[in-house]
């Protein structure tokens, strides 16, 4: 069942650029979807085990302590195709990123400026990525 919050006229491309967090750490319960569309037996043992009570440890360490991703865990099991709907169906929102303007319109009328941590561990971040990106076009 796809989740509520997502627009019910989009295209994919949308859906995985705005609304779809494709960065996040995948959960167990998408972990047990994919095993289903894993063809290569070795692959889907990995998954299996990943998502499994005995696996717990291992899944922790290789996935959640690493901040493993979607696009890392299917790179890591080759033989997975799962469809889209499937992804659809855990993927988590992608939550905005609120910040806040550190200029003054009565300072500076034109030009509009705000404060912001660049974060590149475990991986470079989304927004701050982005907007570091805009920063150094600006200046």
């Amino acid at each position: 069942k796809l989740p509520v919050w997502l627009p019910t006229t989009s295209t994919l491309e949308m859906l995985f650029k705005h609304h779809l967090d494709i960065r996040a750490v995948p959960k167990k319960p998408l972990l047990r979807s994919l095993v289903e569309h894993t063809t290569v037996e070795e692959d889907k043992r990995k998954v299996a085990m990943l998502c499994s009570k005995e696996g717990g440890q291992e899944y922790m360490t290789k996935v959640r302590d690493s901040q493993m991703t979607l696009l890392e865990l299917l790179a890591m099991i080759p033989s997975c195709m799962p469809p889209v709907t499937v992804l659809l169906e855990h993927l988590p929102r992608l939550n905005p990123r609120p910040y806040s303007l550190s200029s003054s319109p009565l300072a500076t009328p034109n030009t509009i400026s705000w404060v912001f941590t660049l974060v590149t561990e475990p991986r470079p971040g989304l927004a701050t990525t982005w907007m570091s990106n805009l920063q150094a076009m600006m200046s």
